[in-house]
């Protein structure tokens, strides 16, 4: 009891992480046992986890005391920067403000220069980042856009929460700024919350069901603006079809295969058009089903056994169905349709 609230509460373990990779969720895994008895005396199992991507190996360092671990990290952005990292691409992070005098030590114990993040989440050329865990996802994002221009690729990126209709709106408007306009607008967050509880409906619906309408109608003023204007909604085959995703994932995604319908009529005297795709299971590189298949075996034989080709899709085969949506003139006339990307998985006419 804290202040007469009473706290106490039934908390669950995340089965589907999406924000931590494949390689790091298994360095944590074995700081904590495989089940978890709560205060109440109920148990949670913590097996059968998985995430949806894959990353380096963690590289663990043990230090036994502040000095030896501040010549450890220098050690670290020294290594980096003779590999021929810039400084703007490294980052150091610590779990709160508590720890930041650590990291400045080891900051100048390597010689180099910092800047600490205190707002928005950008660097400085020539100057590595400091700062709280909740900073990283920025200089991620930072870095992919460097990365893209190197390539001369111009691209725009920042961190963003889609569900937080405020926050994404101001993404799409800095977006259509940045590159001049917005020619198509694809919407494919999921928050791959399946199950059917309080929890995973209210996450479905904030997250794939209002992302989109929400990113739909921040673009739509300069979609109009455009002379090959379309919009792409990515769907899945639970949301026409009872799968293992039945519940919130299913009917959500059902829910966007009809806006996408709905919105194609709305819009069909403004010449924009708008489709939905529907993929089936889908094996990507450090994707979902990989780890699945790693860490779910069991599931991961029923899904294959399902596909008649005896294979799961591939982002390529997915992406090329969007692309021609979205980008074709040969595509011209197809609104408000439901392409399914599935290779005779489903059986629904």
């Amino acid at each position: 009891m804290t202040f007469g609230i009473d706290v106490r509460g039934r908390s669950f373990t995340l089965r589907v992480n999406y924000r931590t990779s494949h390689q790091i969720r298994l360095a944590a895994d074995r700081l904590l046992p495989p089940s978890i008895r709560d205060v109440d005396g109920l148990e949670d199992d913590r097996t059968a986890t998985v995430s949806v991507f894959n990353g380096a190996p963690p590289e663990v360092l043990i230090a036994a005391s502040e000095m030896e671990e501040a010549e450890k990290i220098a050690a670290f952005i020294q290594a980096a920067r003779a590999d021929g990292i810039e400084a703007a691409a490294i980052g150091l992070f610590v779990r709160s403000r508590n720890e930041l005098p650590r990291a400045r030590a080891a900051v100048a114990k390597a010689g180099v220069e910092a800047t600490e993040l205190t707002g928005r989440s950008e660097g400085e050329a020539g100057r590595i980042a400091l700062g709280t865990m909740h900073f990283a996802e920025g200089l991620e994002v930072d870095a992919t856009t460097r990365a893209l221009a190197q390539k001369g690729v111009k691209s725009f990126g920042m961190v963003v929460d889609v569900a937080d209709a405020t926050a994404l709106t101001q993404w799409v408007e800095g977006s259509a700024k940045e590159l001049g306009g917005i020619d198509a607008r694809g919407c494919n967050i999921c928050a791959l919350a399946v199950g059917d509880t309080p929890e995973t409906w209210e996450k479905s619906f904030r997250t794939d069901m209002m992302h989109t309408v929400n990113a739909v109608t921040a673009a739509l003023p300069h979609l109009e603006k455009s002379t090959c204007e379309s919009v792409a909604i990515i769907s899945s085959v639970s949301g026409f079809e009872v799968d293992f995703a039945a519940g919130s994932y299913g009917a959500i995604k059902a829910a966007l295969i009809h806006y996408a319908k709905s919105l194609a009529n709305q819009l069909a005297t403004k010449n924009i058009r708008v489709n939905a795709v529907s993929p089936g299971n889908t094996y990507v590189e450090g994707g979902i089903w990989q780890n699945i298949e790693r860490g779910m075996p069991d599931l991961y034989k029923t899904a294959m056994s399902l596909n008649p080709t005896g294979r799961l899709g591939t982002a390529e085969e997915v992406a090329v169905g969007v692309v021609f949506l979205r980008g074709s003139p040969l595509a011209s006339r197809i609104s408000g349709t439901n392409l399914i990307i599935d290779r005779a998985l489903t059986k629904a006419v």
